[in-house]
């Protein structure tokens, strides 16, 4: 017994005399134009696994730098790494690579394979952050990769028009257990594009102008989305295909081109939105065959259209959500209403409360006849603001029969759970 303590004893020796070996040789290496190495590539050649490469400042075009190493490559001064708008600036194919406050431009274009400022591919454990990315057509690619984290960087796209010719801010194709945190992307086609990324997370984030959409997000089961703001892209965000999202307190503003919208959910399922505002959108939340979801302390707030409920939608509830001067709380295409509303605030609510318990005795239908017949007759938009809307408003009050009769809040809250401390920051 003795004898193999002994022997387990050596071996532990052993481990940690080789750990401390490899710890005692990680070393930095300097890259710069008065250092012995001037060049990114030559000094990637040289290191070992944890090495630190330290760029002090420059101008380097060396494109394609591949990093085959687990190492980190450190910027100060943000040294500039261009492209030339040749392929991907930099290429990472090796785990654990930590890129930290580097000046990426000029990521190639090519219309067969993704191209950009930082391409990863099947990898684990990398982190992107502190670093200023423009005019890629992809700033950011992630392939396959698991457990990585883009954080703290700025992101400038080529502000190209053209939807087939501008790529993504940040692109994460599936991947697992990412991260994406306190970023700033303006200027792509979709500042943040996830598909068949599972259990991802995408916090305090602000994504704004882009030409397509804040953010799209497909196949992404399981995942976060808390603490963003989304602002002046064509829409805000597009979740489809996915279960068990968590969307808290992000924002959703100023997207009023035509048919713009704030978030569009499709084919979402088992999902919890709670504490979102949407303020000044054309069309603020959209849903379409979306089923067993919560909507609890939202904010609607100076929208077109508040809420587009699709006859396809089952099982939703809104509890507590507060609607404050939008022309239309509620449109729906359907006759019958399959989703429970109850105890939220409408600012359009005429009713009263004798028995002051904070809930109005009259129920509440929050559908306008009008919305009804716009949202199965679109072209009818071009009498909103005219005299019939105020005729049929009048006719509704009188016969609400008219409306869907089940589309109703039989408990709508006399006054607004969050209107004046909120509303003043959007």
């Amino acid at each position: 017994m003795l004898c193999k303590i002994k022997i387990i004893i050596f071996y532990v020796v052993i481990i940690l005399n080789l750990f401390s070996f490899n710890t005692i040789q990680a070393k930095d290496i300097k890259i710069c134009d008065n250092c012995e190495i001037k060049s990114i590539t030559k000094a990637i050649n040289l290191a070992e696994n944890g090495d630190i490469l330290i760029i002090n400042g420059g101008y380097y075009k060396e494109s394609p730098i591949v990093i085959d190493k687990s190492i980190t490559v450190k910027g100060v001064g943000f040294p500039v790494i261009d492209g030339e708008k040749k392929e991907s600036v930099i290429k990472i194919i090796s785990d654990n690579v930590i890129i930290d406050s580097l000046f990426i431009i000029n990521g190639g274009r090519n219309q067969l394979n993704i191209v950009g400022g930082i391409h990863t591919f099947e990898v684990n454990n990398c982190v992107i952050k502190n670093s200023l990315f423009k005019n890629n057509n992809f700033a950011i690619y992630l392939g396959k990769v698991n457990n990585c984290l883009v954080e703290n960087n700025l992101i400038l796209g080529t502000n190209e028009k053209s939807e087939v010719l501008s790529g993504n801010g940040v692109h994460s194709w599936y991947s697992n257990n990412i991260k994406i945190k306190k970023n700033i992307i303006r200027g792509h086609r979709d500042g943040l594009y996830l598909e068949s990324s599972e259990e991802t997370e995408i916090t305090d984030n602000y994504s704004l102008n882009n030409n397509r959409y804040g953010l799209h997000f497909m196949f992404c089961h399981g995942s976060i989305l808390k603490n963003n703001r989304f602002s002046d892209n064509s829409a805000g965000v597009v979740i489809m295909y996915t279960y068990r999202v968590e969307a808290l307190e992000n924002i959703f503003q100023n997207n009023e081109r035509k048919g713009s919208l704030g978030i569009l959910i499709k084919d979402i399922g088992d999902s919890v939105f709670k504490k979102n505002k949407f303020y000044k959108t054309t069309r603020a939340l959209v849903m379409d065959n979306s089923n067993r979801n919560h909507f609890e302390e939202n904010i609607f707030y100076f929208n077109g259209i508040s809420l587009i409920v699709l006859g396809s939608c089952d099982s939703n509830k809104f509890i507590n959500n507060n609607f404050l001067f939008n022309f239309f709380d509620v449109m729906s295409s359907a006759y019958q209403n399959l989703n429970n509303f109850t105890e939220n605030y409408w600012s359009r609510y005429q009713g009263y409360d004798l028995d002051f318990d904070g809930i109005g005795d009259k129920p509440f239908h929050p559908m306008q006849y009008f919305g009804y017949l716009v949202s199965n007759y679109s072209e009818l938009s071009v009498l909103l603001l005219s005299p019939i809307i105020e005729f049929l408003e009048v006719a509704e009050r009188a016969f609400p029969v008219i409306t869907p009769i089940n589309l109703v809040d039989n408990r709508p809250r006399m006054k607004a759970t969050a209107y004046a401390k909120e509303v003043e920051n959007l």
